[in-house]
């Protein structure tokens, strides 16, 4: 599995949400038709961009209640496309920084959105 974004928030009253993915290639976005949250699969009804947020309809949640429920959790993949560019941001995720004399400087723990530019 790969993690590939979050949940913010439920978005409507018919169990859309709010998320975010990491990547910025919407072919491999839009090509999706299962996701896993908490472990459990579900399927993606609808997708549509939401300036630099996603709003996803799930089959197997039809109520901002429901939607509710899951709010803040990753969302993972079981496969991707191949990226156009080879990689996707996600797959930095975990990964070490290293100095220019080799040491470690830290690891990669989240992308942030919230910038112009994803940082």
């Amino acid at each position: 599995m790969r993690e590939i974004g979050y949940v913010i928030k439920s978005h409507a009253l018919k169990g859309q949400l709010r998320s975010v993915i990491y990547s910025d290639y919407n072919d491999a976005v839009f090509s999706l038709k299962t996701v896993y949250i908490n472990g459990r699969p579900y399927n993606i009804e609808g997708i549509k961009q939401h300036g630099r947020f996603y709003l996803i309809k799930f089959r197997e949640i039809n109520s901002a209640d429901e939607a509710a429920l899951i709010k803040s959790s990753s969302i993972e993949a079981a496969e991707l496309p191949p990226h156009k560019r080879g990689y996707y941001l996600a797959d930095f995720l975990g990964e070490e920084i290293l100095k220019q004399d080799g040491l470690c400087a830290g690891k990669i723990t989240g992308i942030n959105f919230k910038t112009p530019v994803p940082v």
